[in-house]
Protein backbone atom coordinates (compact mmCIF):
# COMPACT_ATOMS: atom_id res chain seq x y z
CA UNK A 1 0.00 0.00 0.00
CA UNK A 2 1.60 3.31 -1.14
CA UNK A 3 1.57 6.33 0.91
CA UNK A 4 0.96 10.15 0.18
CA UNK A 5 1.64 13.21 2.15
CA UNK A 6 -0.82 16.29 2.13
CA UNK A 7 -0.05 19.21 4.13
CA UNK A 8 -2.76 20.89 6.00
CA UNK A 9 -2.92 23.54 4.47
CA UNK A 10 -4.02 22.08 0.65
CA UNK A 11 -7.30 20.54 1.32
CA UNK A 12 -8.75 19.31 -1.69
CA UNK A 13 -11.07 16.94 -1.67
CA UNK A 14 -10.98 16.09 -4.99
CA UNK A 15 -7.64 14.78 -4.30
CA UNK A 16 -8.16 13.27 -1.17
CA UNK A 17 -11.37 11.29 -3.04
CA UNK A 18 -9.24 10.33 -5.69
CA UNK A 19 -6.05 8.70 -3.55
CA UNK A 20 -8.82 7.00 -1.43
CA UNK A 21 -10.19 5.41 -4.31
CA UNK A 22 -6.33 4.38 -5.46
CA UNK A 23 -6.21 2.69 -1.64
CA UNK A 24 -3.52 5.03 -0.72
CA UNK A 25 -2.77 6.14 3.01
CA UNK A 26 -2.97 9.87 3.26
CA UNK A 27 -1.45 11.45 6.33
CA UNK A 28 -0.97 14.81 7.28
CA UNK A 29 2.39 16.53 7.76
CA UNK A 30 2.22 17.80 11.19
CA UNK A 31 1.34 14.46 12.44
CA UNK A 32 3.65 12.31 10.18
CA UNK A 33 6.04 11.62 13.16
CA UNK A 34 4.43 11.58 16.74
CA UNK A 35 3.90 7.98 16.52
CA UNK A 36 7.09 6.91 15.04
CA UNK A 37 9.81 6.38 17.29
CA UNK A 38 14.01 6.82 16.40
CA UNK A 39 16.07 3.83 16.80
CA UNK A 40 18.23 6.16 19.43
CA UNK A 41 15.66 6.69 21.48
CA UNK A 42 14.56 4.83 24.73
CA UNK A 43 11.24 4.34 26.18
CA UNK A 44 10.16 6.27 29.42
CA UNK A 45 8.56 3.41 31.69
CA UNK A 46 9.20 4.59 34.87
CA UNK A 47 7.56 2.19 37.71
CA UNK A 48 4.47 3.62 40.00
CA UNK A 49 5.98 1.46 42.40
CA UNK A 50 9.17 -0.64 43.34
CA UNK A 51 7.03 -4.13 42.92
CA UNK A 52 6.18 -3.21 39.53
CA UNK A 53 10.08 -2.65 38.70
CA UNK A 54 10.20 -5.98 37.33
CA UNK A 55 7.84 -5.70 35.15
CA UNK A 56 8.79 -2.43 33.58
CA UNK A 57 9.97 -2.45 29.97
CA UNK A 58 13.53 -2.14 29.76
CA UNK A 59 14.34 -0.79 26.08
CA UNK A 60 18.11 -0.19 25.19
CA UNK A 61 19.76 1.42 21.97
CA UNK A 62 19.94 -0.07 19.49
CA UNK A 63 24.07 -0.35 17.61
CA UNK A 64 24.91 0.86 15.05
CA UNK A 65 26.73 -2.06 14.13
CA UNK A 66 23.86 -4.21 13.89
CA UNK A 67 22.65 -5.74 10.44
CA UNK A 68 19.59 -7.81 10.00
CA UNK A 69 22.32 -11.33 9.55
CA UNK A 70 23.37 -13.62 11.76
CA UNK A 71 27.49 -12.75 12.91
CA UNK A 72 27.42 -9.77 10.50
CA UNK A 73 28.60 -6.42 11.85
CA UNK A 74 28.80 -3.17 9.78
CA UNK A 75 32.72 -2.12 10.23
CA UNK A 76 32.65 1.35 8.92
CA UNK A 77 31.66 0.92 5.16
CA UNK A 78 31.68 -3.06 5.05
CA UNK A 79 30.54 -5.37 6.83
CA UNK A 80 31.96 -8.53 8.34
CA UNK A 81 31.65 -11.95 9.32
CA UNK A 82 32.81 -13.90 12.42
CA UNK A 83 32.24 -17.38 12.85
CA UNK A 84 32.49 -18.98 16.34
CA UNK A 85 34.67 -22.34 16.43
CA UNK A 86 35.43 -24.23 19.79
CA UNK A 87 34.18 -21.42 21.71
CA UNK A 88 36.22 -18.55 19.67
CA UNK A 89 35.04 -15.86 17.86
CA UNK A 90 37.00 -16.42 14.28
CA UNK A 91 37.23 -13.54 11.74
CA UNK A 92 35.73 -14.37 8.31
CA UNK A 93 36.27 -11.70 5.97
CA UNK A 94 35.03 -8.25 5.45
CA UNK A 95 32.64 -7.69 2.06
CA UNK A 96 31.22 -4.58 0.71
CA UNK A 97 27.55 -6.09 0.32
CA UNK A 98 25.70 -7.11 3.52
CA UNK A 99 23.90 -10.01 1.43
CA UNK A 100 27.35 -11.26 0.54
CA UNK A 101 28.57 -11.44 4.12
CA UNK A 102 26.01 -13.35 5.30
CA UNK A 103 26.20 -15.88 2.36
CA UNK A 104 29.91 -16.53 3.24
CA UNK A 105 28.88 -17.06 6.88
CA UNK A 106 26.38 -20.05 6.22
CA UNK A 107 29.41 -21.01 4.04
CA UNK A 108 31.51 -21.25 7.12
CA UNK A 109 28.82 -22.79 9.02
CA UNK A 110 27.70 -25.43 7.05
CA UNK A 111 31.51 -26.47 6.25
CA UNK A 112 32.49 -26.55 9.91
CA UNK A 113 29.47 -27.62 12.00
CA UNK A 114 28.03 -29.90 9.36
CA UNK A 115 28.25 -33.69 11.19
Amino acid sequence: MASAFVSSKTSCSKCCLFLRGLNINIRIKSRQFTHMTSRKTKKNCRPSSPKKKANVCKTKRVSKRRTRFICVTKNSVNYQTVIIVEGKKTYVGRYTLEVDAAITFDFYSLMLHNN
